[in-house]
């Protein structure tokens, strides 16, 4: 599914004209959204969140997926499914070194170009560098991927129902 209709997906989700006039209006979107979020739960939340401007909780998504990790993993604790839970959130909402700008290499002020020095945060990798304990880790890269899987499912749900 294309980063483009997610775009759709969140200019609608802030959208005044909710009038009916239009073929694909903002009406149409929010409908096909609130009807696919209600079976695809996570990737509903995640992709409020990407649009979310506000800084909103995201209390329901991390519930969401703390339940899923706690089936899965039940040998987890309570608070480190949780844990799990909210780092798979942030390195899938915020996926790219904030220093580097998922570059890998640091920038030059003022100078349309990279410097050859790798990145002091991420180490060159362009990536968020969260340390994950290693007894959640592996619950945290199943999270990573349920969230994949739930995002797409989310959104074929959501153009099957705009009859695309």
């Amino acid at each position: 599914m294309s980063y483009k209709f997610t775009q759709r997906i969140i200019r609608a989700q802030s959208s005044s004209d909710l009038s009916e006039q239009l073929e694909d209006a903002d009406v149409d979107v929010l409908r096909a959204v609130g009807m696919s979020g209600r079976l695809h739960s996570i990737g509903a939340g995640i992709v409020r969140a990407l649009g979310s401007t506000r800084g909103e909780s995201q209390g329901q998504l991390v519930a969401d997926l703390h339940k899923a990790l706690s089936i899965q993993y039940p040998m987890l604790s309570n608070l480190e499914a949780k844990a799990a839970a909210v780092i798979a959130i942030e390195q899938w909402l915020r996926p790219h070194c904030s220093a580097c700008h998922g570059r890998g290499f640091e920038l030059i002020e003022g100078a349309p170009k990279l410097s050859d020095v790798a990145c002091g945060e991420c180490h060159g990798s362009g990536k968020v560098q969260i340390l994950v304990p290693k007894k959640i880790e592996p619950a945290t890269v199943w999270a990573g991927s349920l969230i994949d899987r739930e995002v797409d499912r989310f959104r074929s749900s959501v153009q099957r129902r705009l009859g695309r």
